[in-house]
């Protein structure tokens, strides 16, 4: 399921945002975007979204804003810009280019700005912080999923009820393919043999007849079929991560549709089989936003 949210915290003149970001995904897949001062958090906030999330790709990423007064402790490493800067100006020199006149990519260079060594107190502070507002931009996140998953579940659960009424009708029908199909051979045989004179023996329906409902007997397939859709709605009100016993599920539900759609001779029921695979293929691609 997609969710966003965010969160925040600060430690002096220092603010920590943290955003997070889930879009659909098979599996569970974490994507960490971190300041260079944080690196060595990593490990704990991939716990963190582990240990809300099952599935999905998870996007987290951290952001400090600082105030002036930090820039002035060390933020910007001005003898390393200086040295830059010189350097410049003396390759243009020589190749005979206007000096540079803008500060802003001389900022952009390794060590300038941006990552600096933290006091050992300040770290743990940072650290604090940093898990405080991503615990705030989970739960944002949580939520959100939350309030997709109940629309999502309104729309599996209609769907799973479209399942059984399909089940349902091909149940009723069943019984009356066989009745059908011998009165047919029955009449059949009786125009071909009108013309020698004789008429079908009895046994001999009842032969052909009792094959064609062992060719076409689909029972097995509609109970389990039932059996599996009992499992599909106790999964939907499951209150644990369940998306990948969905899509196994559902594929053992295709399996038996379409051994149904081949062993049963019938128009109705044929075409009952295709709205259910039909219904089966749009859960499949449903379960797919489940966690």
């Amino acid at each position: 399921m997609t969710g966003f949210g965010v969160g925040s915290d600060a430690v002096g003149s220092i603010r920590i945002e943290a955003e997070a970001r889930a879009v659909n995904h098979r599996g569970l897949h974490v994507k960490l975007r971190v300041p260079a001062e944080l690196a060595a958090l990593e490990p704990d906030l991939e716990a963190l979204v582990r240990a809300r999330c099952a599935r999905g790709s998870i996007g987290l990423g951290l952001t400090l804003r600082e105030g002036a007064a930090s820039a002035e402790s060390g933020l910007l490493d001005e003898g390393l810009l200086a040295a830059y800067v010189h350097a410049a100006r003396a390759a243009a020199t020589r190749c005979g280019l206007e000096e540079p006149r803008e500060l802003a990519p001389f900022l952009a260079l390794p060590g300038v700005a941006g990552a600096r060594a933290l006091a050992p107190e300040r770290a743990e502070e940072l650290a604090l912080a940093a898990k405080r507002a991503v615990e705030v931009a989970l739960a944002m996140l949580d939520a959100a999923r939350a309030r997709e998953g109940r629309a999502l579940l309104a729309d599996l659960e209609q769907r799973a009820d479209a399942i059984e009424a399909g089940v349902a009708r091909i149940r009723q029908r069943a019984p009356r393919v066989v009745a059908e199909w011998r009165e047919r051979l029955a009449r059949r045989m009786s125009e071909l043999f009108s013309g020698a004179g004789g008429a079908p023996r009895e046994e001999d329906l009842l032969r052909e007849a009792a094959l064609f409902a062992e060719r076409s007997d689909i029972e097995e397939e509609l109970t389990r079929l039932a059996a599996h859709l009992q499992h599909l709605r106790e999964l939907l009100a499951a209150r644990e991560p369940v998306g990948r016993k969905l899509d196994f599920l559902l594929q053992e539900m295709n399996r038996e549709a379409n051994t149904i759609g081949s062993k049963a001779s019938d128009l109705e029921i044929a075409r009952d089989v295709v709205e259910l695979r039909a219904e089966v293929d749009r859960l499949k691609e449903q379960v797919q936003n489940v966690e």
